[in-house]
């Protein structure tokens, strides 16, 4: 994504890392999707946090709020899009794991990457990250080697089989998100 490289530059060191976090929980919110939070983090240090609650995107950091409106608003609405495919994902994982809509659960999506900042400049990427976990439990991520989705020995081969078999939307737009963005 831009602000990958956007961001990069702005520390000094050699290896960075830009990540996502996002949490969606299964209560609804005033516009009818899953209530979910988005906190970016560079090198573990906080940027920004986006609350579907209110819809706002705060700065925490003082340079980022120099960032282009145009860039802010951009980013922010790809967020709530990031949302609404979340959402989606969270029932069908309440479906698949047999839950009640009724019940609270919680998705966690964890994604970005790791570089380095090479002498020139330039950025380069060591690695990827695109992880998704249920209810505080790993479920799935996808492996940028195998260029397949895995899952730990504890869940079901039967997830591992749909995500890289069905090639459903949501695991397409997971994917081309992620593909699209680092």
């Amino acid at each position: 994504m831009f602000l990958f490289l956007l961001f990069l530059p702005m520390v000094l060191g050699d290896e960075h890392s830009l990540v996502f976090l996002y949490i969606v929980q299964s209560d609804l919110s005033v516009n009818n999707i899953y209530q979910f939070s988005v906190e970016t983090l560079l090198d573990d240090t906080q940027l920004d946090f986006y609350s579907s609650r209110d819809g706002i995107r705060t700065p925490k950091q003082s340079w980022v709020k120099e960032i282009k409106e145009r860039e802010w608003r951009t980013g922010t609405e790809k967020l709530y899009h990031d949302g609404y495919l979340l959402h989606q994902f969270l029932n069908k994982q309440m479906e698949f794991s047999g839950h009640d809509p009724s019940e609270r659960h919680v998705l966690q999506w964890r994604h970005g990457c790791e570089g380095e900042t090479l002498p020139d400049g330039s950025v380069s990427r060591l690695n990827r990250i695109n992880d998704l976990y249920y209810d505080g439990e790993y479920l799935i991520s996808y492996n940028w080697t195998l260029r397949k989705w895995t899952v730990s020995a504890s869940q079901s081969s039967d997830l591992e089989k749909r995500w890289n078999n069905e090639k459903g939307d949501l695991q397409k737009a997971l994917h081309y998100k992620f593909e699209d963005s680092f």
